[in-house]
């Protein structure tokens, strides 16, 4: 382990351009404004450009209303940087997470979801 566990999440690999974290339940509640200004701090201070987010573990079952609110808010309150490069790796069967990536999009994040770990690998690291 990278850095230590957050309960929801934990950094598992730093990659040149990125970090791979893997994250265990779903991010989107007030509560977890702490742990995404960790990541915001942790990012600054490695220089990464973005993060591969791996949520196959779980579905996604927050309501629309809150990861609106989080996408359009929350997000820019923490002062999550819109210039990152978000790579979300979901199993192809779950689409319970493609809500969160258009919300995201749709914010002005940049931020894509992958079925495939390379895939998602390469998209980060092409400029």
């Amino acid at each position: 382990m990278i850095m230590r566990e957050m309960d929801a999440l934990e950094v598992k690999e730093i990659h040149e351009k990125y970090a791979m974290v893997k994250v265990f339940q779903p991010i989107g509640r007030h509560s977890d404004g702490d742990k995404l200004k960790m990541l915001i701090e942790f990012a600054k201070n490695q220089q990464l450009d973005g993060f591969l987010f791996d949520v196959r573990s779980f579905e996604c079952d927050i309501s629309k209303g809150v990861l609106y609110h989080f996408a359009h808010t929350d997000l820019y309150q923490v002062g999550f940087d819109r210039r990152l490069q978000i790579a979300m790796l979901h199993k192809p069967e779950d689409k319970s997470h493609d809500f969160f990536v258009l919300v995201c999009h749709n914010a002005g994040y940049n931020i894509k979801a992958f079925h495939s770990t390379e895939q998602a690998q390469l998209w980060l690291t092409k400029k």
